[in-house]
């Protein structure tokens, strides 16, 4: 897994979560076209305030 696309799929709660397989950036795109799960969405919004309060 690229090193990009990896901290991102980590932000987004991992693959586990995504319920997706991302290897690249290109299946980053895809993910994105077919729109990110709920769950998610709310992990990365835990982690940015996670972030705020650092």
């Amino acid at each position: 897994m690229d090193g990009g696309v990896g901290r991102t799929v980590g932000l987004l709660g991992g693959e586990t979560t995504l319920q997706a397989k991302v290897l690249n950036a290109t299946d980053a795109h895809e993910l994105l076209l077919k729109g990110l799960p709920v769950a998610s969405v709310l992990h990365l919004v835990s982690k940015a305030a996670c972030l705020e309060d650092g």
